[in-house]
């Protein structure tokens, strides 16, 4: 009998609504309190916070890809053929700028969270 992988569910950190609304309307930089930061400081970070968005999709590719596709979708990336890699997803229904988004506000849900965490133990 084949060993079947669970789908892992796309979880997103309990808030309540309003302070969903909240962290989509600031940007990643005002709700970590680096609003003032250099250019040079906030584009590491920004590069930072994007490689961390991309390694969480490709987490969330590699539960989804099984087998065959999984091989294939590693040789394309390691080719670097940006068309193949497009078809491919076109091909398989996968909206990564949707996966990106996502990931973007369940990260900045987390940053939320452990802020103010941080700041009620300082208190």
């Amino acid at each position: 009998m084949a060993k079947t992988r669970k789908k892992k569910k796309f979880k997103i950190p309990l808030l309540e609504v309003e302070e969903y609304a909240k962290i989509l309307d600031k940007d990643i930089f005002e709700l970590l309190g680096l609003k003032n930061i250099s250019a040079k400081k906030k584009k590491r970070l920004g590069n930072k916070i994007a490689r961390i968005i991309i390694d969480r999709v490709l987490i969330r590719l590699d539960s989804m890809l099984k087998g065959p596709e999984l091989a294939k979708f590693k040789y394309i990336l390691e080719n670097n053929s940006i068309e193949e890699l497009q078809k491919f997803f076109a091909d398989k229904g996968i909206d990564i700028p949707k996966m990106m988004i996502q990931e973007a506000i369940v990260l900045k849900a987390q940053i939320v969270q452990f802020v103010s965490a941080s700041a009620t133990q300082n208190k």
